[in-house]
């Protein structure tokens, strides 16, 4: 569980947070996964991609990047089915990356 530091008369505090941090990434990669963490592509714009590691998110506070480039939500990726306990997401655009040189897609729950 992440915490953080508050002060409470004057004196510090550790305050946890009342949800659990999430990071998690995936590589796509154009042959047959060898790791966990791959998956096979090309992914095209429209297909439902999966969080890693059984990561799930409630709205809008799941934030994503391809390559360490920040996306925004609606115009680079949409949230997918219902909250409270939402595990998908689509993109607005093509993935294609190699072995040689995978698409990092990362996503953080903060």
């Amino acid at each position: 569980m992440a915490s953080f530091l508050t002060f409470e008369n004057k004196k510090p505090k550790l305050q946890s947070l009342s949800a659990s941090v999430y990071r998690a990434y995936i590589l796509v990669i154009d042959e047959t996964p060898a790791l966990p963490e791959e998956i096979q592509g090309p992914i095209t714009a429209g297909t439902p991609i999966s969080l890693p590691n059984g990561g799930t998110y409630e709205g809008n506070e799941l934030k994503l990047d391809v390559n360490g480039v920040d996306l925004t939500p609606l115009l680079d990726y949409n949230f997918v089915g219902p909250g409270p306990a939402r595990t998908q997401i689509t993109l607005t655009f093509d993935l294609d990356g190699t072995k040689a040189n995978p698409d990092r897609l990362a996503f953080y729950l903060d």
